[in-house]
């Protein structure tokens, strides 16, 4: 972006340009105006003396660090780039999240979280039934035994009605293999969980299996009162690509206007969340920040 300083001494040089005509001023002095070079310095003084108070380029907008990669609950990896140095990086695991959060320095309780909500890692198997497969020839009852236990698909709480009897069905072929992982059997053991794993690659979450109740992050409490909160609305989006939930709200603290952002975002069977809350002049970084998402490739592809 051209300054306003550029602008003047690109004005000035071709105002001397236009210089080299000379005009008779009333006296009958040959003098070159309008462009002397008097009116020239008072000009360039004018404009460019309150660079204090403007001139030049507007402040740059903080750099983002390069993009990383993060790979919280398993199995479904992200990439973005991080806040910068001036925002404190945390882990978190509170609320259901699992990732990282940033909190500015020196401000007035502004933060960034990027996380994923690991409850939904909990739902998808496939990535469980692959280590079973690729030990199907020669892993022992014992083994198998209690690899299923740890693996079997949640059907006590189900997202959707589908994954509810997809689950029954991959539970069900998960128990086939180890009982012939006890006769001994290992062609079985290897069909049963091919079975499994093809079952398990049909279940597919969305957006619309998530309860609006859960697609909250930040609740009302002791440190920000509900009369002091006022929800914006929540819309939709997309982020990486994918179809997104937005919730805006804003808050009173510490004698501060907060804006509040979050954005959830469901990709491969996991849902992603990104949340904001701070002043508005740092909004842009948090939007900048999640157009840098990327969804690699995960383990399992749905």
């Amino acid at each position: 972006m051209v300054s306003r300083c550029e602008l003047a001494f690109e004005s000035a040089a071709a105002c001397s340009q236009m210089g080299g005509t000379h005009h008779a001023a009333p006296n009958g002095d040959r003098s070159r105006y309008p462009c002397s070079m008097s009116i020239l310095r008072l000009a360039l003084s004018v404009v460019c003396v309150t660079g204090l108070l403007g001139c030049g380029t507007s402040e740059e907008a903080e750099d983002l660090p390069a993009s990383e990669r993060f790979d919280w609950g398993g199995g479904q990896p992200v990439r973005f780039s991080p806040a910068p140095q001036s925002w404190r990086r945390q882990k978190t695991t509170s609320g259901g999240l699992l990732g990282l959060r940033f909190v500015k320095s020196g401000s007035v309780g502004e933060g960034i979280t990027m996380a994923e909500a690991f409850r939904f890692g909990e739902h998808d198997r496939c990535a469980e039934i692959d280590e079973m497969l690729a030990r199907c020839n020669d892993i022992t009852w014992r083994d198998l035994s209690d690899m299923v236990r740890e693996s079997r698909v949640n059907v006590w709480h189900p997202l959707s009605d589908h994954e509810e009897y997809m689950g029954g069905q991959i539970n069900a072929a998960m128990d086939r293999a180890v009982d012939g992982a006890r006769s001994g059997d290992g062609y079985t053991v290897c069909r049963e969980l091919e079975t499994a794993r093809e079952q398990a690659s049909r279940i597919v979450f969305n957006l619309d299996d998530v309860d609006e109740e859960e697609l909250v992050v930040f609740r009302t409490g002791r440190l920000v009162p509900a009369n002091a909160f006022t929800l914006v609305g929540r819309s939709h989006t997309e982020v990486a690509g994918e179809p997104a939930a937005r919730r805006d709200y804003t808050f009173e603290h510490r004698g501060h206007l907060f804006i509040g952002r979050e954005l959830f975002v469901m990709h491969n069977n996991r849902l992603f969340v990104a949340h904001f809350h701070g002043l508005e002049e740092n909004l842009p970084l948090f939007e900048r920040m999640i157009d840098s998402i990327v969804f690699p490739p995960g383990e399992c592809r749905h």
